[in-house]
């Protein structure tokens, strides 16, 4: 359940911020406020270390992806590195 409430969490923090680059910020502080009930749910069943670490990982994939994908930004091989270093953390958690 935990990976279920990060991923939506995370989603919305994603969505939120894609709208404030999209100068949306009402709709952005929305997105952003729809996430905190879920976080709370993490909150409540797990460590946080372990939680703030999925989250923060699912985080700076989905918004390489996000920025990739929907703003037409490069990645680049920091950027790569990165990615490989969160998922490394993550697994380094468990």
């Amino acid at each position: 359940m935990l990976y279920f409430y990060a991923l939506i969490s995370t989603l919305l923090e994603i969505y939120g911020d894609y709208l404030f680059k999209m100068n949306r910020p009402f709709l952005g502080v929305m997105a952003y406020l729809s996430g905190i009930a879920p976080w709370f749910a993490i909150l409540k069943t797990t460590d946080l270390s372990k939680s703030i670490v999925i989250f923060t990982a699912l985080n700076v994939v989905g918004c390489v992806l996000i920025g990739r994908m929907m703003l037409d930004e490069s990645i680049t091989t920091q950027q790569y590195f990165g990615i490989g270093f969160c998922i490394v953390g993550v697994l380094l958690m468990y």
